[in-house]
This record gives structure tokens, C-alpha cells and sequence, in this order.
């Protein structure tokens, strides 16, 4: 009951006869929040609260908030609460500010470490992402841009796309599937059949026909930050089929196939 009542007043205003508590900002990221604060004598331990929840317990002066497993929104204002306390949760001192997270967007490349590059045609690969609420739009810097994701619009799903073609969608498809597709056969058709946007994941599931023959192939775009706090865009693709051991990936030692690209600089730098 009484921790009920904690929580409720942390939801309206600031502990009760609580001394004000200076937190600063050391670090805002896409997906999580970096907070320090002065120690307060006497106190045992201090809560987190962020938009009128509790989320964490810590006895140092400083707490991360958001991870790559579980990421606070980009782009995002979020309301947080740090109350120092006794043991009993008696309130010694507390703050309550606003702090916002930032983007994901700029330019990301990834460069080929070893002489393994399907044949000349993946020593890089080069993107750009930008953002128009509500999600990010992912380009690859080809002869020149061609949108990755979305690939097709949601309405479009399903629908048969030929391989050959002069629309935007066509281009981009076969520019990108020139880069990772090891093997001498041409495809006829393809569709889209899913697309998944989640905080800090975009997944892709691409069907694809090459004569008689039809596999699947699903690629996924996942944004990390680094243990040096770097933002990171790291694309993997995998199918079924004939899709399964046609795939490039990436062979640089200690990333498993997955192509980690990194950040090198801001949308409004860029120049292609």
C-alpha cells in the first residue's frame, strides 16, 4: 500500500518534503539515456521512475536508461524521476526532468576486410538513412540512391514484380540483388509477401522466382549502439532454397555473416 502511494505521487510531482536533486544529461542516444547525479548523504538507495513507472533500483550515482536488447524510442521525450531514499523508502531528495532521446539517421558504411567479395561486386556497401515520422527510410548508395525499405509500399504486398523494368522498385531490387547474389542465375519475378517496423528492427521477406523454381529470402535491418556508444546498422539476409547457399555474406572475422555497418557521419554532411 504504501509503495502504491509512492508511485502516485511520483506520477503528479516530486516526493513530499523531498530535497530538490540535480541530474545531469551525460549522454543521450537513440535508444537510451545516460543520467549522473550528485551522492546524497544518507541515502541507501535510489529509484528510477521514467514516464510515472518504476524501473529501476541502483545504490550508485548514475544509471543507463534503454538498452540494444530492450532500447528506449528514438526520437522520443521521456519524463524521469530519480528519488534518493532510506531504506523504508523514506525520501531524502528527488528530481524530475525531461530528457530526449535522439535518431538513427546518417550515413552508415561497411567495408570488406578480406579478398572474399563475390566476385568484385561487395567490397562496401554504403547507406543512408533518413527519418520522416513515424520510421526511417533505408537508401543504398549505389550509382545513386535506391530505397531498400520500404522496398514497395503495404498495399503492394504480395503483388508480382518482373525482374526486368525501369520503375524505381525494379532498380533498386536489382542493384541490391547484383551485390549479394552468388550464383549465375537471373530471376524472373519477385514480390514482396512482409514487412516488419519495430523500434529498432526492420525486417523484409522477399519471394522470388527463378524459372520454375521460387525461394524466399529475409533480410533485416537492426540498429545497435556500440559498447563505445557508436551507432551501427547491422544488415543480414537469409533464405530458403536455392537462397540458402546463394546468399553473400559478410566474411569479415567476428561478424558471423552479418554486414556491421557503421556510422560515419550526419544526413546534412552528406554528399554522395
Amino acid at each position: 500500500m504504501k509503495r502504491w502511494i509512492l508511485c502516485l505521487l511520483l506520477c503528479f510531482g516530486l516526493p513530499l518534503f523531498a530535497a530538490p536533486l540535480a541530474v545531469d544529461l551525460v549522454g543521450a542516444y537513440p535508444n537510451q539515456l545516460h543520467l549522473n547525479w550528485e551522492a546524497v548523504s544518507g541515502c541507501d538507495y535510489y529509484d528510477i521512475y521514467v514516464d510515472g513507472k518504476p524501473v529501476q533500483r541502483v545504490r550508485q550515482t548514475s544509471v543507463v536508461l534503454g538498452s540494444n536488447e530492450k532500447p528506449l524510442e528514438s526520437h522520443r521525450q521521456y519524463e524521469v524521476i530519480v528519488a534518493a531514499r532510506k531504506t523504508g523508502n523514506i525520501d531524502i531528495a528527488a528530481a524530475k526532468q525531461s530528457y530526449s532521446t535522439t535518431g538513427w539517421e546518417g550515413r552508415y558504411r561497411w567495408i570488406n576486410l578480406t579478398d572474399k567479395d563475390n566476385k568484385g561486386k561487395c567490397k562496401e556497401l554504403d547507406l543512408l538513412v533518413t527519418y520522416t515520422e513515424p520510421y526511417y527510410t533505408i537508401q543504398g548508395m549505389f550509382d545513386r540512391p535506391y530505397t531498400l525499405f520500404p522496398l514497395l509500399s503495404d498495399d503492394r504486398l504480395n503483388e508480382p514484380i518482373p525482374f526486368e523494368g525501369e520503375s524505381e522498385q525494379q532498380k533498386a531490387y536489382r542493384a541490391n540483388a547484383e551485390v549479394f547474389n552468388t550464383t549465375n542465375f537471373t530471376p524472373s519475378v519477385w514480390s514482396v509477401t512482409s514487412m516488419e517496423i519495430g523500434m529498432d528492427r526492420y525486417t523484409v521477406e522477399v519471394k522470388t522466382k527463378v524459372g520454375a523454381l521460387s525461394f524466399k529470402t529475409r533480410s533485416v535491418y537492426t540498429f545497435v549502439l556500440s559498447p563505445k556508444g557508436e551507432k551501427e546498422l547491422h544488415f543480414e539476409t537469409k533464405g530458403d532454397g536455392m537462397a540458402s547457399w546463394g546468399l553473400f555474406t559478410s566474411p569479415n572475422p567476428g561478424e558471423n555473416g552479418v554486414f556491421v555497418c557503421k556510422f560515419i557521419h550526419e544526413p546534412r554532411q552528406l554528399t554522395q
